[in-house]
């Protein structure tokens, strides 16, 4: 396997922790009444934030 696979899969795995992430920013902005067009940031917000952080850990390292 290639280091460009590896990093791949690991990018991969991250993903749906992202989605997580971002559905529950959702539901917490939601759940205070926020405007539509927060609810819909806070959920862009918390899903930017797991995959910059992904690609911040990820990218420069070397399998």
């Amino acid at each position: 396997m290639s280091a460009n696979q590896k990093r791949v899969f690991a990018y991969a795995l991250c993903f749906p922790v992202a989605f997580v992430v971002g559905g529950c920013c959702t539901g917490v902005a939601a759940l205070f009444d926020a405007s539509p067009l927060g609810i819909v940031s806070a959920g862009i917000a918390g899903f930017m934030a797991v995959m910059g952080t992904a690609i911040k850990l990820i990218g420069p390292f070397d399998f």
